[in-house]
């Protein structure tokens, strides 16, 4: 039996960028505003849009991750978000 791959959701930012694992994702202009799901492997992001993988980055830091951390510009508070 494998393990499954983490999954996180994302909106990329004016920047083309996602932040995911501390490690900051450029994924181009023409992804700027889309939610993007980010499938966490063990040594790479894949970058999927609606179904369709958009993007691969090398992981720089492939050690297991128990939770993520989510901190929104729109709020003050911090949010603790669950992996699934």
């Amino acid at each position: 039996m494998g393990i499954r791959a983490q999954r996180v959701q994302r909106h990329v930012n004016g920047d083309s960028r996602i932040m995911v694992a501390s490690q900051r994702l450029k994924l181009g202009k023409r992804n700027v505003g889309k939610q993007v799901i980010v499938v966490i492997e063990d040594t790479h992001f894949r970058i999927l849009h609606e179904g369709e993988e958009i993007a691969m980055k090398e992981r720089r830091k492939p050690e297991p991750l128990d939770r993520v951390r989510i901190v929104s510009k729109r709020e003050d508070s911090q949010k603790q978000s669950s992996i699934h």
